[in-house]
Formats: C-alpha cells, structure tokens, sequence
C-alpha cells in the first residue's frame, strides 16, 4: 500500500553568519552587522613544547551569530513547531560538534528568523568548514539537511 506523503509545512529561506544581528522593535526588521564567510585565526602558542593538535582540533573564542530565516508553507493560522540542529563540519567532513534549538510560528506568523549565537569555534585546520542547517518538525524523530553555511578559516599556527 503506498505510504501518504504529507504537506511541507515550513522551508529553510537563508541561513548566515554575522557578527551582531538587530531587530528593531516597530519593524520588525533585522540588521545583520558584518557578515562572516571568512576568519583568520593566529593560534599563538605561549607554550612551545604544546603543539597543535589537528587529529582533536582546538575550541576557539570566536563570538558569531548565526541566523535562518524560515518560512511557514501551509496556511498562517496553523501553530508549526520546528526543531532545528546545526552541524559543524570541518574540510575533512569530520564532524566537530551540533547544537540544537527549537521554536514555534504561531498563528498569523507567516516567517520567523531564528539566531544563534555562537560563542566558541573548534577548528582542526584551514579550509572550508560548513554549517549544516538541519530541521524536523517537533515530534518527529529524524532530521532531514536544509541548507549550509560556508565558513573559510584560515589558520596560522605560531
């Protein structure tokens, strides 16, 4: 018996990295300050006989915020409940960590932008890192890849 495929509720619009994001309270409207898509790092060594691990990487206090705008497909007056896990993948693809948050449109909200701040970095080597933007809807159990956020890093160990 062929399964029910069932109506998309929500769609990833854009994700991105900034430095600071602002929503003035009359517009709503959202000033995304300095947009990243690349850093350089100097990971200074004081101590010289402990050298860079690249296998484990390093967490670095790098402050970003990380903001997606999502986007609600059925009817506005529907309550849609998201659950959303972010990735970081270093240029290997080797998983560095996730984090995770949730959040509800509620009726009458036809688009939401979520952000996360991001208060530490690892990094394994320079390259390409990506932010992968995964979504479900609240009680489902698996996560279905939305969209991803390049980030170049430029590592300069001394």
């Amino acid at each position: 018996m062929p399964t029910k495929k069932t109506k998309k509720e929500f769609t990833l619009e854009w994700s991105l990295l900034c430095s600071h994001s602002l929503t003035d309270a009359d517009t709503m409207n959202a000033s995304l300050i300095n947009l990243i898509d690349q850093i350089n790092i100097n990971a200074n060594r004081k101590d010289k006989s402990k050298e860079f691990n690249e296998k484990e990487g390093e967490v670095f206090p790098i402050n970003m915020v990380l903001v997606s705008r999502f986007r609600k497909l059925i009817d506005e007056n529907t309550i849609v409940s998201v659950d959303v896990r972010y990735d970081v993948l270093d240029p290997k693809m080797k998983k560095l960590g996730s984090f995770e948050s949730s959040f509800t449109m509620e009726k009458g909200i036809k688009n939401f932008r979520a952000a996360s701040h991001v208060n530490g970095f690892k990094i394994t080597t320079s390259g390409m890192y990506a932010i992968v933007v995964n979504t479900k809807k609240l009680n489902d159990t698996k996560y279905t890849k939305v969209g991803s956020v390049p980030l170049d890093v430029n590592l300069k160990v001394t």
